[in-house]
């Protein structure tokens, strides 16, 4: 009897726990932003300099510096050759800040050997900007708007929405048990 009261207790913790963790996944946007295979340099080893928004400047091990101004929309021809980086970050009217780290951690991406982010904060929404880095030469983005007002309706909603769900099968569980106890204490009888 004190297993299953002690189960029914701990089930709706486990259950905003996991709440809590799908909604900041589902928060950070991990869901319905995914990582994009950007064209790759012109030089097989680089190192990631520096980025505004979905411009990225990177370094070859020649010293070497190339420039991508439209990561998220270029396909071809992409890269050009830069003098260096500029004075960063460039931040435009309409942001309030931004910083030179993420908004949002990044979603898991396989065998990286660098990555850089940056956040661009407005009013209302927080651009994250990242750029990993793999073993292979390929550069990745992403690029994801956290909405800012809603992100604690989010996660609220997420912490309840699992401890409810944990809980109701619990409490079946835990009155079949209860129902079978009691059954079988009248048939004894």
């Amino acid at each position: 009897m004190k297993r299953r009261v002690l189960f029914l207790l701990v089930a709706p913790i486990l259950g905003a726990v996991f709440g809590y963790l799908f909604s900041s996944a589902m928060n950070y946007r991990w869901f319905s932003s995914n990582w994009q295979l950007i064209e790759k340099p012109p030089m097989n080893s680089v190192l990631l300099v520096a980025l505004s928004a979905d411009s990225v400047w990177v370094k070859g091990d020649n010293g070497v510096t190339y420039y991508n101004k439209n990561s998220s929309t270029c396909t071809k021809g992409c890269w050009q050759l830069s003098s260096g980086v500029p004075s960063l970050p460039i931040v435009e009217p309409y942001e309030s800040m931004v910083t030179q780290t993420g908004c949002a951690p990044i979603p898991p991406l396989s065998n990286v050997v660098d990555s850089i982010s940056e956040c661009r904060r407005e009013m209302w929404v927080d651009r994250n900007y990242s750029y990993s880095l793999r073993k292979d030469g390929n550069i990745y983005l992403w690029q994801a708007d956290l909405y800012k007002e809603w992100s604690s309706m989010v996660m609220l909603s997420g912490i309840f929405n699992g401890a409810i769900i944990f809980f109701i099968p619990a409490l079946l569980i835990f009155l079949f048990f209860e129902l079978l106890d009691w059954l079988s204490k009248r048939v004894r009888n």
